[in-house]
């Protein structure tokens, strides 16, 4: 059998290339699925400060994402959840 050489087909080649892209961790196809985006995952769960909110932020289908810049307001920003009360005082 020969092995393809369009760069398309070997990317998404779900069954032989299930790693994320950002720290090399195998992950399932269920999870490429969900939060990769046409076979690709290029963050996991494994990776370093990605956490399941990120994800569920779209962090799996942006090889650009940091969350320290895109992952929005936290509780900490949110002036009810942060001691300082409705007024933001």
């Amino acid at each position: 059998m020969s092995k393809s050489t369009d760069p398309l087909v070997d990317t998404l080649s779900v069954d032989t290339h299930r790693t994320c892209r950002n720290c090399g961790t195998h992950v399932t196809k269920q999870t490429i699925r969900v939060f990769g985006v046409e076979g690709v995952l290029y963050h996991c769960p494994s990776c370093p400060s990605i956490c399941a909110r990120d994800l569920r932020q779209g962090a799996g289908k942006d090889p650009d994402y940091d969350p320290v810049e895109d992952r929005g307001d936290t509780s900490e920003h949110h002036p009810i959840f942060n001691g300082k009360g409705g007024d933001g005082q």
